[in-house]
């Protein structure tokens, strides 16, 4: 799943998974009556569970509340990435407009309220680039308008959490040159070794390193891959070997 979908269910992947794309789409019947022919947002199937949502970051609820259609719906705004994202379908809500949210505030439960044939999140995500910093601190339901849905999970694949820069040229970012799955046998390895790159960015892909991508396999990136090893129920050894590559790109 995405950097943003696996803060949102806090689940590492195991509970959720893209069920419907952003985009064109047929018109669906459901018992809330029939839904749009391009779909301005992301869906994420949990199975048929109620799974709690979690805020992704720090930001405030601009709006809670229910929809004409039923269904529950949650709006967050996120002031330091300048981006605004809804939360769809919701069986309950967790929060009132105007709460302040960290990383972790439950949001809600994911649900089928509204115009759904089962239960999960229609992520909505709108880039508010556009707007003052004073307007995004002050949200209006006009401001909130004037700015386009875009994507989820094209804008979730340059996601940083707080703390990682996203300049071009930043060291905590992706080298522009392609990284490759290699081979190698941990604690002999020399600085600047490019699969030690390819495992700190996937890691930092799955929020699990903060750190320097720099190829060194030093004592942050092996405490990261323990935590990560630890999450995805493999040994925990430190070494990241074919099962944690495995379990990297399956993330």
């Amino acid at each position: 799943m995405s950097n943003v979908s696996n803060l949102i269910f806090a689940d590492g992947g195991k509970k959720h998974y893209k069920s419907s794309p952003y985009g064109p789409r047929k018109s669906i019947s459901t018992s809330g009556g029939k839904t749009s022919s391009f779909h301005n947002g992301t869906d994420y199937a949990t199975n048929g569970v109620k799974l709690p949502q979690y805020a992704i970051e720090d930001g405030y609820v601009f709006a809670s509340a229910k929809a004409s259609d039923g269904a529950n719906y949650v709006w967050v705004i996120y002031p330091r990435i300048k981006a605004a994202m809804l939360h769809y379908h919701l069986d309950s809500r967790s929060v009132k407009a105007g709460q302040k949210v960290v990383k972790g505030t439950r949001l809600g439960y994911t649900g089928m309220t509204g115009k759904a044939t089962g239960i999960h999140l229609h992520l909505g995500h709108k880039n508010l680039g556009s707007l003052s910093a004073s307007r995004i601190n002050n949200m209006t339901w006009d401001a909130l308008r004037s700015c386009s849905y875009s994507d989820p999970e094209a804008y979730a694949k340059n996601y940083r959490p707080k703390g990682i820069k996203s300049k071009t040229g930043n060291p905590y970012l992706r080298p522009n040159y392609p990284l490759s799955r290699s081979k190698y046998e941990c604690g002999k390895i020399k600085s600047g070794d490019d699969g030690v790159r390819w495992l700190q960015f996937e890691l930092q892909r799955t929020q699990f390193y903060t750190g320097r991508i720099d190829g060194f396999y030093g004592p942050k990136t092996e405490a990261a891959v323990r935590s990560f090893q630890k999450a995805k129920g493999l040994s925990v050894d430190g070494k990241a070997y074919n099962k944690t590559f495995d379990a990297l790109e399956a993330a």
